[in-house]
């Protein structure tokens, strides 16, 4: 989700884990699973490096601020134009995600991401966290949402993800039953 930040076009905007359920809601989309996010980080024509800002006791204070999106924002950027990419391209890896995970039932939240193409292969920084609430948002927890609607690669048959995530993830109705809200 991007929109115009203090005169900067395109910026991507944090969101809590309850405001990626509303949207994707209205959309007709899902938050991605932790399989979906790392096979996106695959088929990405940009890979790109995690953008942590949070280097200091001090920074952590400020992870909800204007400031702190827009740096997030500018460092991003950087790594895409140092790319040769097409409009159209796959991007990903520079940002967390709020995910369909069964540690739901711990806090109502979980993230994952960040990951560091220092390693080879790229490996992820932040494995499916359960520490933040569904209203926690920061700098780095984007809006990346997955069409609710797929189908299968074999047969073309359209499958609902929502059945297929609470069936093979295990992930309680509970926390899918949002998703499925009318619009």
């Amino acid at each position: 989700m991007k929109a115009t930040l203090n005169d900067k076009t395109g910026v991507r905007l944090p969101v809590s884990y309850e405001e990626a359920v509303t949207i994707c809601a209205e959309l007709e989309c899902i938050s991605p699973t932790q399989r979906i996010c790392d096979a996106m980080f695959q088929q990405a024509k940009a890979q790109l490096t995690a953008v942590p800002l949070v280097l200091t006791a001090a920074d952590a204070a400020h992870i909800t601020m204007v400031d702190f999106v827009l740096r997030f924002h500018d460092r991003v950027e950087a790594q895409i134009n140092s790319l040769s990419c097409s409009p159209g391209d796959l991007v990903f890896g520079a940002w967390k995600l709020w995910l369909l995970h069964p540690r739901l039932v711990e806090r109502g939240a979980v993230n994952y991401g960040f990951w560091d193409k220092s390693k080879k292969p790229a490996k992820v920084i932040q494995t499916p966290g359960g520490q933040h609430d569904a209203q926690h948002y920061d700098y780095s927890q984007v809006l990346v949402p997955v069409r609710r609607m797929a189908r299968k690669a074999d047969s073309g048959e359209e499958v609902d993800l929502l059945d297929h995530i609470g069936t093979h993830d295990k992930v309680p109705p509970r926390f899918l039953d949002p998703y499925r809200a009318a619009r």
